[in-house]
C-alpha cells in the first residue's frame, strides 16, 4: 500500500515523521507534493521518500492521501486531481470542513476526516477520526494503524468533531496558558525559569494521566487533595473568586461554535 502526502507543513510533517519512525513503510512507498521545494527538499533529505512533480501524480500514485491543506485550499488543490481520484481514499485534516463538503468538492470517492492535536508532534497525541460510506474496512484500519504512531485514535461520530475540537484540539494552547501562569508566582520568588516550568509541567502531566486512569471523579479528586483550611484551599477560592470555571467553558463552547461555523 502507498502512502502520499499533498502538503506536508507542521502535522502532514508529523504524520510522515511517525510513518516513517514505524518503519512501516519503505521510503519508495511514500510520496509528497506540495508549494514549498525547500520543504519537500528537506524531507527528501531526511527520509529519501518519493518526491512528485504535481498534486496529480501524487495522488494517482498513492492508496491512501494525507491532505495536509487549510480548509480553504482544498477547493482550489480539488481541480489538480479530483477527477483521478479512483481507488485512494483521501484524508483530510482541516477543521471546518465536513465529509459532506470534502464530497461536493472531490466528488462521490473514498474520504476519511481526522484531527490531530499539536502533541502528535511529540507521539503523545491524540487524533479523532471518522469516514464516509466509501472507505473499506482496510484502508481505515491502515489509516489508524499510521495515526497510532503519533498516539491514540479516537473514532467518533462527524457531529462531535467540534467537540474533539474544543477539548483536545485547543486546550494544548489553554495548558500551556495555565502553566505560563501558573510558574510566575514561583518565578517572582526566585526560583529558576527553566525548573519552574519542568516542574508545573510534570505536575500538570501527572495530574492529567492521575485523573485519566482513576476510578474516582474530578470533583473527587480535588477534595482529596484539599485539606480543611490548607493551602490548596486558598488557592480553590481565588479560582471561584475570579470565575475560573465559567471562563474555560466559555473557552471551550467558543471554540465549537467556531468551528461550527456560529461566529
Amino acid at each position: 500500500m502507498r502512502i502520499g502526502f499533498v502538503g506536508v507543513g507542521n502535522m502532514g510533517g508529523a504524520i510522515l515523521d511517525g510513518l516513517m519512525s514505524s518503519g512501516a513503510y519503505q521510503p519508495k512507498e511514500v510520496s509528497i507534493s506540495g508549494s514549498n521545494p525547500n520543504r519537500l527538499k528537506e524531507l527528501k533529505l531526511k527520509y529519501d521518500v518519493v518526491v512528485s512533480t504535481s498534486n496529480l501524480e501524487c495522488v494517482t500514485s498513492s492508496d491512501i492521501v494525507f491532505l495536509g491543506v487549510k480548509p480553504d485550499i482544498h477547493a482550489v488543490i480539488a481541480h489538480e486531481f479530483k477527477d483521478e481520484v479512483k481507488s485512494s481514499v483521501l484524508v483530510s485534516m482541516a477543521a471546518k470542513v465536513s465529509l459532506q463538503e470534502l464530497e461536493r468538492i472531490y466528488g462521490r470517492v473514498a474520504i476519511v476526516r481526522i484531527m490531530p492535536n499539536l502533541n502528535v508532534t511529540i507521539q503523545e497525541g491524540i487524533t479523532a477520526i471518522c469516514r464516509n460510506q466509501y472507505v473499506s474496512d482496510e484502508h481505515y484500519e491502515a489509516i489508524q494503524t499510521i495515526l497510532q504512531t503519533l498516539g491514540e485514535v479516537v473514532e467518533i461520530e462527524e457531529s462531535l468533531m467540534s467537540a474533539f475540537i474544543g477539548i483536545a484540539g485547543s486546550s494544548p494552547a489553554f495548558v500551556f496558558r495555565f502553566i505560563d501562569e501558573l510558574i510566575k508566582p514561583a518565578i517572582a520568588d526566585g526560583m529558576d525559569p527553566k525548573h519552574a516550568l519542568h516542574i508545573a509541567s510534570v505536575a500538570v502531566s501527572g495530574s492529567a494521566h492521575y485523573l485519566d486512569v482513576s476510578e474516582e471523579s474530578a470533583t473527587q479528586l480535588i477534595k482529596n487533595v484539599s485539606s480543611p483550611n490548607g493551602t490548596t484551599v486558598e488557592g480553590l477560592k481565588m479560582l471561584d473568586k475570579y470565575g475560573f470555571d465559567e471562563t474555560i467553558e466559555k473557552a471551550v463552547v467558543a471554540v465549537m461554535k467556531k468551528d461550527k461555523g456560529e461566529l
